[in-house]
């Protein structure tokens, strides 16, 4: 996996930090917190029809329980059979895109991105490939890779991708 990990990475500028600063609010000094949230996800419409059905095609909704048991294949039987809990980073879950789509506008905005094709988007822990695939259709960033080290979902996404 290590040898996955640097060959997406190699993609990246050098000068990529890969560690975000912290978000923290500052005010001026005549300003008072208020209990209004600090950080909100932007308005914005729902994803185009066109990418959900696309999406939805090769990651049918009515298959989400299949995907969720793929993931249990590796991470979670292998520590049961052992009478083990299983790490909760092996959990499998899936996003509605229309979060998806906020967050990564969100997330564009706050580092003061403005055109998705001027970045590389990683997913670490990218299970089926879903977002990974969401997030080129959605925003289109310059490349997009997703990691996975669950080898039966890596498996899963390199069939349902093409790779």
């Amino acid at each position: 996996m290590l040898a996955a990990i640097s060959l997406i990475l190699v993609s990246l500028p050098p000068s990529t930090s890969f560690l975000p600063p912290p978000l923290v609010p500052s005010f001026p000094s005549s300003t008072k917190a208020s209990s209004t949230s600090l950080l909100s996800l932007p308005t914005s419409s729902p994803p185009p029809s066109s990418v959900t059905s696309k999406i939805d095609s090769l990651y049918p909704p009515s298959s989400v329980e299949h995907r969720n048991s793929l993931s249990r294949t590796d991470g979670y039987w292998p520590y049961v059979r052992t009478n083990k809990p299983p790490p909760l980073e092996y959990t499998y879950g899936e996003f509605p895109l229309s979060s998806f789509d906020a967050l990564l506008t969100l997330a564009l905005s706050v580092s003061g991105v403005s055109e998705a094709s001027e970045v590389d988007f990683l997913d670490l822990g990218s299970g089926a490939g879903r977002l990974v695939l969401a997030a080129k259709l959605l925003k289109g960033f310059r490349s997009c890779e997703g990691v996975e080290m669950l080898p039966t979902l890596h498996r899963h996404a390199e069939e349902v991708l093409g790779g």
